[in-house]
């Protein structure tokens, strides 16, 4: 019974252990996490249905998944996470890795994943990657991600890291050379390295900004430094004590208002035998000539310094005493570009380029050896000194505007003061001018002449060509004009032309007649002068090589030529009429053979029945028309006048083609030549005698044998 006592626990004891053992199997399985290890990823995957997934993602139900995170295949496609539980590196995890966060059923790291960058609600938007919870840039190999490092203010604590950005390390101020590296105030950054920021006048030499103008340890060039005793004077050393007027030129103190190699400015060498004058190059001239420059001038003639230096005349304009003009006063001609009056120029004396020996004047046209008593010579011309404005008393002593030239004296002018204008000109506005001439006073005093024109004759007129001359106020070519032959007022006699400035006939020309009948013959073909002069033609026979008579094929029927063929008035010989409605072929009387071989035109409005013209054709002969007919409408005529056959359509309504054409002679129109069309010549069946039968480019031959009539 004892025994029976000791041994009765036992299954009491076995089912106690076993529900415990059993609970905790059970609480062991709620903790214990689900684990699927997947392959190592070897890139992209393919499933059996042909689905490819590039790495981390594998085909899962037809779709692409990440295994290592989807907690409905963790691990495995269609291993599901229970409860709560994440899918982290394709295992089942009740908590997140350290370093990673729960954001719904994933672990993420907050620092780098874009779809939770920073927190859980925040993602990055394309373009973005997340740089330690930042979105930010993706930065190319030259640049580098730095951190964006507010300023105090807008509600920004100073230092304070706002974001992140790419930027280029050796450019950037806020970060040069390296993120963070922040250049002090009035420095730049240059190749990664932080420098001063010079002025726009100085220029960075060392450490140092310094202005190279002024600067005796940097003059001109950093490093070039002024010897005791110089200082820095616009970027050259020059010695201590040179006057403020004075510029230094090769650290020589120089005065540039009258240096001759440095004038004006250092290096401006004027040229011989020009010297300096207040800054400028300018020379002594003779009298009559000004300093322009270098140069010695002419004003009155000049075209670059007309009137006064540097004042140029615009193309094609000359220059005449000093005003800019279209053309040439009158008592002037044009030479080369000068207006001169070649009755007193000693470089064109009498003519263009005619210059009169050296110690000569020009006089009237012709070189003399000196002047009148009452003249001095000045620059070659013979001037009254007594009154010319322009040499008053002496060479080049020029009056001014409202003073005259009197005894020599240049005196002060007053309206009624005009005495001392010597006729014909006038005073106006207190000058001596010349109506007949004068731009401003053209004919009388304040007429002024349009800036298109000029003043002849004391008349506002267009300027004249270069291949005309101005008589009187006109513009003529005394090459060719009949009342200005050769010159002014040179009249050729009656009948005669102007050629090359002569009176005469042309060439292969008589001049016959006398007095007003008088003219120009050919007597090769006029009929009033046939082969010489006063022998007229007859009637109306032609003359033809000087001698009178009717052309071949022609008869001459009471001083009137005839063809015998085919005048009706004339038919078979002179006098023979032909009776009314009749027609005269090949010297008989009859009706005349149908139009265009009795064909009608298919061209709407394209008439048969009469013509009113002709014209040749290519295969000789002439073809009739109307007046008014269309293109069409003639290249129809044209085909159903030379062809045998009726013509046919070709190539549209204007040109037309038959089998056969010409070998025929019409007794009105003429002979037209064999052809296989009327584009290409063949033989002449017949004695095509009355000339060469052309078709286009190509002559066809003359045959002998009878002739065919048309058919």
């Amino acid at each position: 019974m004892n025994t029976s006592m000791r041994t009765q626990p036992l299954p009491s004891v076995l089912r106690a252990l076993g529900a415990l053992l059993v609970l905790l199997l059970v609480q062991a399985c709620e903790n214990t996490d689900r684990v699927f290890t997947p392959e190592p990823d070897a890139g992209p995957t393919t499933d059996m249905g042909g689905l490819t997934c590039d790495a981390p993602l594998s085909p899962c139900r037809n779709m692409c998944l990440d295994l290592g995170s989807d907690p409905m295949n963790c691990g495995t496609c269609g291993f599901a996470c229970a409860g709560d539980q994440m899918c982290v590196s394709g295992r089942c995890l009740g908590a997140c890795p350290t370093g990673q966060t729960r954001c719904g059923q994933r672990c993420v790291n907050l620092n780098t994943d874009r779809t939770s960058c920073g927190s859980c609600e925040r993602s990055c938007a394309a373009g973005l990657v997340c740089s330690e919870g930042v979105c930010a840039q993706e930065c190319g190999p030259m640049y580098a991600r730095c951190d964006v490092i507010g300023d105090a203010g807008a509600g920004t604590d100073a230092g304070a890291v706002t974001g992140r950005t790419c930027t280029d390390t050796s450019i950037d101020e806020r970060n040069c050379g390296a993120c963070g590296n922040r250049c002090a105030a009035g420095q730049v950054c240059e190749s990664g390295s932080c420098r001063l920021m010079c002025p726009t006048s100085q220029m960075m030499c060392g450490n140092a900004c310094v202005d190279l103008a002024t600067s005796n340890a940097h003059c001109g060039t950093c490093g070039n430094a002024c010897p005791s005793g110089q200082r820095c004077t616009a970027g050259a050393c020059a010695p201590v004590g040179c006057p403020a007027t004075f510029t230094v030129c090769g650290g020589v103190c120089t005065d540039t208002a009258n240096d001759t190699v440095n004038c004006g400015t250092c290096g401006n060498v004027c040229p011989t035998p020009a010297s300096c004058r207040m800054g400028r190059c300018s020379i002594d001239c003779p009298s009559g000539r000004t300093a322009c420059g270098a140069l010695c001038v002419n004003t009155a003639t000049d075209r670059l310094h007309c009137g006064a230096c540097g004042t140029a005349c615009p193309a094609g304009q000359l220059c005449a005493l000093g005003v800019c003009q279209p053309g040439c006063p009158t008592g002037t001609i044009r030479c080369g570009d000068l207006c001169v009056d070649t009755s007193t120029d000693v470089a064109n004396c009498g003519a263009c380029a005619t210059a009169c020996a050296a110690g000569q004047v020009c006089t009237g046209g012709v070189c003399a050896g000196a002047c009148t008593a009452a003249q001095i010579n000045c620059l070659g011309r013979c001037v009254n000194a007594q009154y010319d404005p322009a040499n008053c008393g002496a060479c080049g002593v020029a009056c001014g505007a409202g003073f005259a030239c009197r005894m020599g004296v240049c005196r002060p002018l007053t309206s009624t003061d005009a005495s001392v204008c010597a006729a014909p000109s006038l005073l106006c506005g207190g000058l001596c001018v010349d109506p007949r001439t004068d731009n401003v006073n053209c004919g009388m005093c304040g007429q002024a002449c349009a800036a298109d024109r000029i003043c002849a004759a004391g008349v506002c007129s267009a300027p004249c060509t270069s291949t005309q001359r101005r008589c009187g106020a006109a513009c003529v070519n005394t090459t060719t004009d009949r009342d200005n032959c050769g010159a002014c007022g040179n009249v050729c006699p009656t009948g005669q032309s102007c050629l090359a400035g002569r009176c005469g006939c042309p060439t292969a020309q008589t001049y016959c007649g006398m007095g007003a009948t008088a003219t120009c013959s050919s007597t090769q073909t006029d009929r009033a002068n046939c082969g010489a002069c006063g022998m007229a033609c007859p009637g109306t026979i032609p003359c033809a090589g000087g001698v009178c008579g009717c052309p071949m094929g022609q008869t001459n029927c009471s001083n009137a030529c005839a063809n015998l063929q085919s005048d009706a008035a004339n038919c078979g010989g002179c006098g023979r009429a032909c009776p009314m409605g009749q027609f005269c072929v090949r010297g008989a009387c009859g009706a005349m053979p149908p139009l265009y071989h009795g064909w009608t035109s298919p061209i709407a409005g394209c008439s048969t029945t009469g013509y009113n013209m002709t014209a040749t054709t290519s295969l000789g002969g002439m073809y009739p028309y109307n007046t008014g007919d269309s293109a069409a409408c003639r290249a129809w005529k044209v085909a159903a006048t030379v062809c045998t056959t009726e013509p046919t359509a070709y190539s549209g309504m204007e040109n037309w083609q038959c089998p056969v054409s010409g070998g025929f002679t019409d007794p009105v129109f003429g002979t037209y030549c064999m052809a296989s069309n009327q584009y290409s010549c063949s033989t002449c069946p017949g004695a095509c005698n009355a000339g060469p039968c052309r078709s286009g480019s190509n002559t066809l031959r003359n045959c002998s044998g009878s002739e065919t009539t048309q058919p």
